[in-house]
């Protein structure tokens, strides 16, 4: 029988049947939590970098970050408990606006860094290299490095997950194809600036959080010490990528948020969707509590995302597709 394709699990079981849905809903609900942990680390750290808390921690003396992620978990309630589409309706007008902001300062940020390097003595400076020696090209070491990124990259289209959903909302589905090859491309478009920018100007030490190296004022001989780009006052542009990237990242969450819930209830829906009316009011308090323990015990983001994307987003957005092609 013909199969109506609403989600991603439902593409899944019109390919490998109800235990390909059954797997595909447990990878992009997994995909989708991890991602919501990832965006409330990175927001926690944002906060931290323009508003230091030194607040102790439970022993911890340097833990701001894990204030914000407190302070920030109402937010999460409200999403998850709320109305945020809503909210939604009223900012979308903010949507274009913040994303070209945020590239705009990401690639003067990145620019930036070439001239703060320049003041680095020759023999601090990172040897770059835009293609490495063909003997260390398929070293051991070179591939950990190549998979760490790929599987960074993969996790930067996650979102792919919702595209069987959106397509069934959209006038005419046939222009969905041509709609994410675009938008792709003009991402890819955009982000390679600032990752060669960046490269050219951080070299090997590059933080993990551009704005962490958006700094000036730094003090005599910073290039001689740990993590010398994360010395010094953060910079006006710095702030400014901080405040675009947090508005825009607690934008996008009143979309993700809703969408992770709904994926938890439709991956077990015989607890959720038809059995006791507190199990879903249970299942969104954990949900809260979750996503803020993992925010303030995890202080990589980047870490985390490349956890979650080799585990989950490589099965949705390369294994599945590839083998139901075949």
């Amino acid at each position: 029988s013909r199969i109506t394709v609403l989600a991603y699990p439902d593409f899944a079981k019109g390919a490998f049947g109800i235990w390909g849905k059954r797997l595909a809903s447990i990878t992009s609900m997994c995909a989708l939590l991890g991602m919501m942990c990832t965006t409330l680390v990175l927001e926690a750290q944002n906060f931290n970098f323009v508003l230091p808390i030194a607040w102790p921690w439970f022993g911890c003396t340097h833990c701001g970050r894990k204030w914000w992620a407190l302070f920030l978990t109402p937010v999460t309630v409200l999403y998850v408990f709320g109305n945020p589409g809503a909210l939604m309706k009223k900012t979308a007008f903010l949507g274009p606006v913040v994303c070209v902001l945020t590239v705009v300062l990401a690639w003067a940020g990145a620019g930036d860094s070439i001239a703060a390097g320049a003041s680095m003595p020759e023999s601090c400076q990172s040897h770059r290299l835009l293609v490495p020696p063909m003997r260390h090209l398929f070293s051991a070491s070179m591939m950990l490095q190549l998979a760490q990124v790929g599987s960074y990259g993969f996790y930067s289209f996650a979102v792919i997950v919702t595209v069987p959903t959106l397509r069934s909302q959209m006038k005419d589905p046939k222009k969905t194809a041509a709609a994410a090859i675009l938008a792709y491309a003009i991402a890819l478009v955009l982000f390679l600036p600032i990752m060669f920018l960046g490269y050219a100007g951080f070299g090997n030490t590059v933080p993990e959080n551009l704005i962490d190296g958006m700094r000036h004022e730094r003090p005599d001989g910073w290039w001689a010490l740990n993590k010398p780009w994360e010395t010094g006052e953060i910079t006006a542009a710095g702030v400014a990528l901080d405040f675009v990237v947090t508005v825009n990242l607690l934008l996008t969450e009143a979309i993700y948020i809703p969408c992770t819930v709904l994926a938890i209830e439709a991956s077990f829906p015989g607890l959720f969707r038809h059995g006791p009316a507190w199990a879903s009011k249970v299942m969104r308090v954990a949900f809260v509590v979750f996503r803020f323990v993992v925010a303030a015990e995890v202080q990589s983001f980047v870490a985390i995302s490349s956890l979650v994307s080799s585990l989950f987003c490589v099965c949705n957005n390369i294994v599945f597709p590839v083998v139901a092609f075949h």
